[in-house]
Order: C-alpha cells, then sequence, then structure tokens
C-alpha cells in the first residue's frame, strides 16, 4: 500500500509517499526549494509518525547523513544499516514513542 500525504492544504510543491508493510516507511520526502525552511518536511514527519504510532508500527526511511540531525528532532536515528540499492543512503528509524519527541 502506498498513501500520499500532502501538507499544507493547497501547496502541491510538498510531498511523501509512504509504504505501509507492516511499518509506515517513508519511500519519498521533496520539499521545493522555494518553501523550504517553511516546516512543511516537520509537518509530514510528524503525520506520518503520529500514524504508525497509531497502527503500532516503526516509521523509517532512507535519508543522506547531513540530514541526520534534523530527523532526530522526530525521534528517527540511524539503525547502521543502508539502502541495499543506494548504499549512500543510511536507514533511520523511530527510536522513541512519538509523545517524548513532540516539540
Amino acid at each position: 500500500m502506498v498513501t500520499f500525504v500532502r501538507v499544507p492544504e493547497g501547496v502541491t510543491s510538498e510531498y511523501a509517499s509512504v509504504r505501509i508493510s507492516p511499518d509506515w516507511f517513508v519511500s519519498d520526502l521533496w520539499v521545493d526549494p522555494e518553501h523550504r525552511g517553511k516546516g512543511y518536511a516537520d509537518a509530514i514527519i510528524r503525520y506520518v509518525g503520529k500514524l504508525a504510532q497509531e497502527e503500532g508500527a516503526k516509521a523509517r526511511m532512507y535519508c543522506e547523513p547531513h540530514l541526520f540531525m534534523m530527523y532526530a528532532k522526530h525521534g528517527l536515528y540511524p539503525t547502521g544499516r543502508r539502502d541495499p540499492a543506494n548504499p549512500h543512503l543510511y536507514e533511520i528509524e523511530r527510536m522513541v514513542p512519538y509523545e517524548e519527541k513532540r516539540q
């Protein structure tokens, strides 16, 4: 199953695609450069994390190392595994309950 999440309403240049089986795996997350720094990626990550927790699932994704700190504020930390298809990407996963990392 793939779910597409868009935030905020009416803005079409921010998206994420999420695979659910059994974990919520964010396979794409992109924000148009014109809209970066406005909290859209944070909103997507919070929303996916909340939905994953409600289902009792993990939230996971692959990212480049320079993004680790951005995702850490949402409780997503490196697992030590790499994407087999793209070894420059590292897997990150929610390691703490969602409520503990809310801002």
